[in-house]
């Protein structure tokens, strides 16, 4: 059972699983939550997608909190991983394309105003690939 928070302070510190992989034809590095549906941080290298995973974390769990939605703990990587299971089959990953990571939740990112990373929403993540198959 994970536990839950009603600030990003709360959650300080802890530690929340995620998918790194690098993506074949673009060479990019991308992150994916095991029990978030949040956008897809991605770098050019493992570092900056890692880096851009820790801000995307913070600004994510700020959007749930004013949405009134109540912060959940870190699930763990079993259950991670059964959760992703559905979006690797989407996006033509396999738990054999990359690693499986801890994203530390540092609340102070939330207020960073010099986050240079990037990021792709999900469901845009998808469409292209779906376009990318198409042509």
């Amino acid at each position: 059972m994970s536990a839950e928070g009603s600030s990003l302070e709360s959650l300080r510190g802890k530690r929340y699983p995620a998918f790194a992989v690098k993506n074949k034809e673009t060479g990019l590095y991308s992150v994916l939550y095991g029990q978030f549906a949040f956008a897809s941080p991605c770098g050019e290298t493992f570092e900056e997608a890692m880096a851009d995973a820790e801000y995307l974390l913070a600004h994510g769990l700020q959007t749930m909190l004013e949405n009134g939605e109540v912060l959940p703990g870190p699930v763990g990587l079993e259950e991670a991983k059964h959760w992703k299971q559905y979006l690797f089959d989407e996006v033509h990953y396999t738990m054999d394309d990359g690693d499986w990571v801890e994203v530390e939740l540092k609340p102070e990112l939330y207020n960073a105003e010099d986050w240079a990373g990037e990021w792709m929403p999900i469901d845009a993540a998808i469409a292209e690939e779906d376009e990318d198959e198409e042509d």
